[in-house]
């Protein structure tokens, strides 16, 4: 039989053994894909198939769009350089000693770091199905933390929709936003580049969180998955299905996104009302290893309809839509394959004397590989393409119209360019209503002239979401 990735034997381990587990799980970080190689590869895909490098032309004078040189010096974003220092300086997403390296490669770094410090990645977890991050909880029951403290535990970590927008965190949207609004105002032109350089670190912060609900105990709230000892040493410890990404994979083989999967709110991207968030679509779809159905005693009367109806009875989550067994082919030597609408492996099944079991082997895994990363990838770049989807147009005469998504309210603010690459603030900022694509926000119809001028919308779009626009003279 084909060896399982997880558990194929299920063992009551020893309760001390179980703590250490836990306490482990506490101070080290529960990884889910591999920062430098699974993370950086879906990253790089998602920004090389947003069509977002002539907008970076446009709107951010990137001529060589994400290949463009941007300089963040050492002792500018001193949150930024210390994570820096823990990075491998050859792979391309750590910048040189003056502090230059390519657009891409500082939203890759901002994707890498989002796991430091440890343990940051127990934020990383969004279970759709009952509205919680990680919490220890497991296909059998109580919380893995309740049953070692006879007590309901704290959660481990909120919802990952909520740590991407939460106040506290450093790397979150309020980073990008501030990071992206500076890029376009500030006086020196230095300065502009190194706030730009820093809202792409906080975009790839971001997409990393989204990236980790693409894996399915990510979105099942699935610790024992990540407790797995990973053959390193003792404090190796993590996902096999994710380490099984990065050495089929790597950071290479993972091809540039192919379409944008685009949502109209942020928290939409996770899981939203029609269950078509990523993390919605992966609890949905695959098992994990904690999250197997447990091993079930079948009586003689039990048919494969009385069987599926058990397992979902039992299960903390809803089965796959195609859940259909053959209890046939399950009594084989090799047991049967459980696959999706869609051929996908979902999971091995083997019936011996009268006991049936799930597996999750490497070959099952792999397939799940296959289909998994290409959607990750795909709903990153949408992602990506949502946080820059604020655009205004600005004419010669000095109006300014709404270019891009449709915008709410907020102010508007113009400022000129002179011939040495200086900006200032011209008249005053306005405040505005709004107006959908096409509709005049502002005219700025006495405003000097200058070599260059950048209008700038801070406030919502129409769906009330937090945005910057940009908007550069024709």
């Amino acid at each position: 039989m084909t060896t399982p990735v997880g558990i194929v034997r299920r063992r009551r381990p020893a309760i001390a053994v179980i703590a250490v587990a836990a306490l482990a799980s506490l101070t080290q970080p529960a990884r889910a894909w591999e920062p430098e190689t699974t993370h950086a590869g879906l990253t790089e895909a998602a920004a090389l198939g947003s069509g977002l490098a002539l907008l970076f032309e446009e709107l951010l004078g990137l001529e060589l769009g994400w290949y463009e040189t941007l300089a963040l010096p050492p002792g500018v974003a001193p949150e930024i350089d210390g994570a820096l220092r823990h990075l491998p300086t050859t792979e391309g997403y750590v910048p040189d000693a003056l502090g230059r390296q390519a657009a891409l490669g500082w939203l890759v770094a901002g994707s890498v770091i989002e796991d430091l410090p440890a343990g940051q990645s127990r934020r990383h977890f969004h279970d759709p199905v009952h509205g919680v991050g990680l919490t220890g909880a497991t296909a059998s029951g109580p919380s893995l933390f309740e049953r070692l403290a006879g007590a309901p535990a704290r959660p481990h970590g909120g919802p990952a929709a909520d740590w991407v927008i939460a106040a506290e965190n450093p790397l979150g949207l309020h980073c990008f936003l501030d990071r992206l609004a500076a890029s376009t105002t500030d006086a020196a032109p230095a300065r502009r580049q190194q706030e730009l350089a820093r809202a792409l670190v906080c975009a790839g912060a971001m997409l990393h969180v989204l990236e980790d609900v693409g894996s399915p105990s990510r979105a099942r709230d699935d610790l024992r998955a990540h407790l797995e000892p990973l053959g390193g040493g003792a404090a190796d410890q993590g996902s096999r299905f994710e380490r099984l990404a990065a050495t089929l994979h790597g950071r290479l083989g993972i091809a540039p996104a192919t379409r944008l999967l685009s949502r109209t709110r942020l928290r939409d991207h996770f899981t939203a009302a029609d269950r078509l968030g990523l993390a919605d679509h992966t609890s949905a779809r695959y098992f994990s290893l904690g999250t197997l159905p447990a091993p079930l005693e079948l009586s003689r009367r039990d048919s494969a309809l009385t069987v599926v109806d058990r397992l979902r009875t039992a299960s903390r989550f809803p089965l796959p839509a195609s859940f259909a067994l053959d209890l046939v082919a399950a009594a084989r030597a090799e047991g049967a394959v459980l696959r999706d609408a869609d051929g996908v492996c979902l999971a091995h099944y083997r019936l011996a004397r009268r006991r049936l079991n799930f597996s999750l082997p490497p070959d099952c895994a792999t397939e799940q590989l296959a289909a998994i990363l290409p959607d990750v990838a795909n709903r990153a770049a949408g992602f990506l393409a949502y946080l820059f989807r604020g655009r205004l147009k600005l004419s010669a005469s000095g109006q300014v119209t709404v270019d891009g998504v449709a915008l709410g309210a907020g102010t508007l603010t113009l400022l000129a360019e002179d011939a040495a690459g200086t900006r200032r603030v011209v008249g005053q900022p306005a405040a505005v209503a709004g107006g959908a694509a096409g509709a005049v926000l502002h005219d700025f119809a006495n405003a000097e002239r200058a070599v260059e001028r950048v209008a700038i919308f801070r406030g919502v779009d129409a769906a009330g979401e937090a945005l910057v626009a940009l908007g550069r003279s024709d």
